[in-house]
């Protein structure tokens, strides 16, 4: 088991992600946690609804939702939809959100089971329960834990990580699965051109396709997507960027590309030039000379004028003071 824990701003659209899987049948909404009616009685605007307004007691935090992953390893498939639900439960109340609202979806679009959790660390009082260091303090203790009383495979340094891995599952559109591949790749890839736009995506098994004008052959009239094989040629229907929905066509990748690369060339720092502690300064330069300052260049002087006492520079007007 592999628990992730996102913070976002958004709390509608992480509640749109799922529930708009559950319409497409690839998503079931479990259960719920502290809401005041039972799931089959909430509307997806209610869910919005209810979680939204325990967010609006404390506006002064900026990521005040929860975007929980709980993923396991791909030979428990023979999880139940009331073993999970027990999952997840006992996971939120061991990391100190038992008493937080939340929502439990889930997921039959990837090869492992996996849950997603939506809630928020906004309490009831408005105040926010403190997120540092959840993963390392509270996060691991609480999966390790599970783990046993569960029986479930447990997670070790060196394996790689549950995150739901991509794939076109049998009840997933072709559409939706690569929207999600495009989003990840701009996301966590960061591509610097097309040629590694096509590298990245060709792990999805997804291909870019070039469309030309009619009447003008030569010229580029935009890209579509659809599944490939090792050949690189077309195994499925094509699909135009712009009818995605985060439309990753060429004219918001050009932007991006160039983004990217000044993001890329930013982090390359020139190396620091250490001081050559060998030649002492003072000798460079020769002794400095010994001037005594005058009283007057001793005093700390104020570059304000303060027109209505009558004082400029710390001294009044027509009044001298000591010897100057």
């Amino acid at each position: 088991m592999v628990a992730l824990i996102d913070e976002v701003s958004n709390m509608a659209k992480i509640i749109r992600y799922s529930e708009r899987k559950v319409t497409l049948g690839n998503a079931l909404c479990l259960d719920a946690g502290n809401l005041p009616l039972d799931v089959d009685w909430l509307t997806v605007r209610d869910k919005i609804a209810l979680m939204q307004c325990r967010c609006t007691l404390n506006r002064a935090v900026g990521l005040h939702s929860l975007h929980i992953t709980l993923g396991f390893h791909p030979s428990e498939e023979h999880l139940s939809n009331s073993l999970m639900s027990q999952i997840a439960h006992q996971y939120m109340q061991l990391i100190g959100f038992g008493q937080q609202p939340y929502l439990i979806y889930r997921h039959f679009d990837t090869n492992h089971p996996h849950l997603h959790v939506v809630s928020t660390p906004i309490r009831s009082d408005g105040t926010r329960i403190v997120m540092h260091r959840i993963g390392k303090d509270r996060s691991l203790p609480a999966q390790k834990l599970i783990e046993e009383r569960f029986n479930l495979r447990r997670s070790s340094p060196g394996q790689p990580s549950l995150r739901p891995a991509l794939s076109l599952h049998a009840n997933r559109s072709l559409k939706d699965f690569i929207e999600t591949a495009t989003k990840s790749v701009m996301e966590r890839k960061k591509p610097t051109d097309l040629m590694q736009w096509r590298q990245f995506l060709r792990a999805y098994g997804i291909g870019v396709f070039e469309r030309k004008k009619r009447n003008s052959p030569d010229s580029l009239s935009g890209i579509c997507y659809g599944l490939m094989d090792q050949d690189g040629r077309s195994t499925s229907v094509v699909i135009a960027a712009s009818r995605l929905c985060n439309q990753p066509t060429m004219r918001k990748l050009i932007p991006l590309f160039e983004e990217n690369r000044q993001k890329a060339l930013s982090k390359q720092q020139d190396p620091v030039l250490l001081p050559d502690h060998s030649v002492n300064p003072s000798e460079e330069m020769g002794p400095l000379p010994n001037k005594r300052r005058s009283p007057v260049e001793s005093l700390t002087f104020s570059s304000k004028v303060n027109h209505k006492r009558g004082y400029r520079n710390g001294i009044k007007r027509g009044k001298k003071i000591g010897g100057l």
